[in-house]
Order: C-alpha cells, then sequence, then structure tokens
C-alpha cells in the first residue's frame, strides 16, 4: 500500500516541478526528448476536472486508470483481500501504459504534442554540440 503512496507523492512532485520551472515533468523527456507511456496524463486530468472529456481522452486515453487502480488496492486493503489482486492491477496498468505508448508514438511522434519531440532535453543538446 505504502507504494501508491509514493507513487501519488512522485505525481505531485512532477507537477511542482513542471509549474515552478516550466520544464517537462518527467525525466525521460527531460533527459532524453522522449515522451515516457505517461506523457499527457496532468494535461488530460487538467481538462477532465473542466469537464473536457474528449480533450483529456486525447492528451492521454488511460488518464482515469491510475485513480482506478489506486481505489483498487484501496478497497482491496481495506476488504483484507489477497493483495494479488492489486499487484494484477498495477501489471495490467503497466501494460495498457506501455502499449498505449506504442500506439501513439506510432501515431503521433514527433510532430504532435503530448508526443513531440524535446529538442532542448540534455542528450540531443550533447549530440548537437558533438556533432557541430
Amino acid at each position: 500500500m505504502h507504494f501508491f503512496a509514493w507513487l501519488a507523492a512522485a505525481g505531485f512532485l512532477g507537477l511542482a516541478f513542471r509549474v515552478a520551472t516550466g520544464l517537462p515533468p518527467c525525466v525521460p523527456r527531460l533527459f532524453f526528448g522522449l515522451p515516457c507511456p505517461g506523457c499527457g496524463v496532468t494535461r488530460a486530468v487538467f481538462a477532465a476536472a473542466r469537464g473536457d472529456f474528449w480533450s483529456a481522452l486525447f492528451w492521454h486515453p488511460l488518464f482515469w486508470l491510475p485513480v482506478f487502480l489506486a481505489a483498487l488496492a484501496a478497497v482491496s486493503a481495506w476488504l483484507g483481500l489477497n493483495p494479488r489482486w492489486a499487484k494484477r492491477g498495477l501489471f495490467f496498468g503497466v501494460v495498457a501504459f506501455v502499449t498505449v505508448w506504442v500506439v501513439r508514438m506510432a501515431l503521433y511522434f514527433p510532430v504532435t504534442p503530448p508526443m513531440d519531440f524535446y529538442r532542448q532535453a540534455v542528450w540531443p543538446r550533447i549530440i548537437r554540440w558533438l556533432a557541430a
């Protein structure tokens, strides 16, 4: 159960980092320029909070899944069920996020937000510096 608390804390820290610096909150995007499997979830949650569910689904179609899995884990722990259900849900969530990421990369990368390439990332800047 502590895993989900750490996961939520990491999400809030990523959001605070983005707001404070204006940089991409995810480490893969900041260093490699590539969007991570969760890229767009924050924008999707904000769109859903405004009631714009079509935009939320555009930004990330699985924006609702982390909340659902956290609720599944909480209910499972509260009812005293075997934790394997939460572990299976987490496994399903990771597989779903990676699958959606692969499809979105094939369809939208590198020019359509949120699947666009971040040119100011560390690794692309190093490569451009070495090539110059």
